[in-house]
């Protein structure tokens, strides 16, 4: 497209393949129009000029020689003379022409070369030829040009907020809590499911009210030339009906481009297979810990060219040592970040599949001894979009001293444990988890969302002593089961039922220890009412 020039809307200014278009066109014989009377006109009225210059100026400032030199004449002279030959050869280029139309003066198939713009066009520049935010948009992709100082990318932010407020009642057939007279438990945790025998397995059929899950939600973004600057943060708004809930910050990071930091879910959890459950902690095998960490995804094809969609991922996460220890022996935990690494591959269609490895180093020591334990650990897990808005997802972990990352495990101090109670010395504990997860669109307002868990615990080398809880034994196994459907009949509504089922498994010695069964397990029923707002505003100044 062509710029107007000096002559009416619509009409294009005189341009060359290599020289930019200018805002005003010095030769205004030459610009174009719509009329052959006109352009005649505007050829005898520079012809008209050029005579004046010859006839009249040039003898009357040959006769004021005081005051011009013969030099300066003949310049002048010269110069009209280039004037004169410059019109006689934009004369024959229109007259060549069909049309008298020249904004643009070399045609397809012309062999004939594009006179020259005079040189000074190169040197005007032209404000309203910058196209650069012809949008208006303010979003700068890695990699592009500063803004303009006139606008600095700092004088934008948007800001935006979700709320959830959720009432959920829940009712247990069987028991959940280790503990005998505790409050309800609204976390449907398959390790604290006690065992048949025990005390705590005699309180069934209860049932709770909670507000827990309700929650707060901020968020700020700033676009950069580098790349949005993000921060999130995500604060549980209040406690349970029934018992007592401490005020929680869930997470608080921010993103800059490949940069993470923060506090928030694990880098050794690809957060697209978390399920849309009801339930306050989802299925027991997930490594779904939350620590301070500070993460790169750096996309590799912006490296080395290719492939598309494969990323490399690492980072380092300071998540606290969960270790069983011989009494008092040892009181003091001295520990370094985990480090996690590997490969991401994620597609514009929501296809995600991570292939990742952890390492931590764990000591303690108390009483002039010191003990340090590796930990390792290999995880696979892969996200995939089905028929319609369906989704299925699965996941593996495995390793040693990862108690604090599998959701079954925390609390229990199963990253390592003394190897008897005459040898104080640890070893890692080492443990395997599993998960799926398929979401069914029964249609647009109506969905399910069925979960399967495992997890699994090399413990039986623990003396009973040890366990964590009196009378309940030491963790080995747990199965995890969960079905619901959702309605949504307006959008920011919510109204489901979730059914679940766990099973929860102990040691030979802390169940002969203990004089109770091996096994334990609940089914509970759970209806809840979400209710959605959220909103976001633009701040300029």
């Amino acid at each position: 497209s062509v710029r107007s020039g000096c002559g009416e809307p619509g009409e294009g200014a005189l341009a060359t393949n290599s020289s930019p278009i200018t805002k005003a066109n010095p030769w205004p014989g030459a610009t174009s129009s719509k009329s052959g009377v006109r352009s005649l006109a505007g050829r005898a009225s520079l012809r008209g000029v050029l005579l004046f210059l010859l006839i009249f100026l040039i003898p009357a400032m040959t006769a004021s020689g005081e005051n011009t030199s013969v030099a300066e004449i003949d310049s002048l002279r010269e110069a009209v003379q280039r004037l004169e030959a410059r019109v006689e050869q934009l004369e024959a280029e229109i007259a060549s022409k069909d049309e008298p139309n020249v904004a643009s003066i070399e045609t397809v198939g012309s062999s004939r070369e594009a006179p020259k713009a005079p040189e000074i066009q190169e040197s005007v520049s032209d404000p309203a030829a910058d196209t650069s935010d012809a949008s208006g948009s303010d979003v700068y992709g890695l990699g592009s040009q500063h803004p303009a100082p006139a606008n600095p990318f700092w004088k934008s932010v948007r800001v935006g907020f979700s709320t959830t407020v959720q009432l959920d009642t829940i009712h247990d057939f069987n028991s959940v809590g280790l503990t005998p007279g505790s409050g309800f438990e609204n976390w449907f945790v398959t390790a604290n499911i006690p065992v048949r025998g025990s005390a705590a397995a005699n309180r069934d059929n209860r049932t709770g009210l909670s507000i827990q899950q309700s929650h707060l939600d901020g968020w700020l973004q700033m676009p950069t030339p580098w790349g949005d600057f993000e921060v999130f943060t995500k604060f549980n708004l209040t406690g349970k009906i029934t018992g007592i809930a401490p005020f929680q910050v869930y997470q608080l990071y921010g993103r800059w481009g490949w940069l993470e930091a923060g506090l928030d879910y694990t880098l050794f959890l690809n957060r697209a297979t978390i399920p849309h459950t009801l339930d306050f902690e989802g299925p027991n095998a997930i490594p779904e810990n939350r620590p301070i960490q500070a993460r790169l995804k750096v996309p590799i094809h912006q490296l080395i060219g290719s492939p598309e969609n494969l990323y490399l991922l690492i980072g380092i996460e300071d998540e606290p040592g969960d270790i069983t220890l011989p009494d008092t022996q040892f009181n003091d935990l001295n520990r370094v970040p985990s480090v996690v690494g590997g490969l991401a591959y994620e597609n514009a269609r929501g296809t995600a599949i991570w292939l990742q490895g952890l390492y931590r180093h764990l000591e303690v020591s108390g009483n002039g001894m010191r003990e340090s334990v590796d930990g390792w650990g290999l995880t696979l897990q892969i996200y995939l979009p089905t028929t319609g808005k369906d989704s299925f997802a699965l996941g593996a972990v495995g390793g040693q001293a990862l108690g604090a990352y599998i959701d079954d495990l925390q609390g229990q101090g199963l990253d390592a444990a003394p190897i008897s109670v005459s040898n104080p010395s640890l070893r890692p504990v080492r443990a395997a988890s599993f998960w799926a997860v398929y979401t069914h669109f029964w249609r647009e307002a109506l969905r399910s969302t069925a979960t399967y868990g495992y997890t699994w615990a090399d413990t039986e080398f623990i003396d009973p002593s040890f366990q964590p809880v009196e009378d309940q034994g030491i963790y080995k196994r747990a199965h995890y089961v969960s079905a619901n459907l959702i309605w949504s009949p307006i959008p920011p509504l919510d109204i489901g039922v979730e059914y679940l089922f766990g099973n929860r498994q102990i040691t030979r010695g802390s169940a002969a220890s203990n004089n109770t069964s091996r096994s334990g397990l609940n089914n509970r029923l759970q209806f809840t009412l979400s209710w959605h707002l959220s909103g976001e505003s633009r701040l300029n100044w």
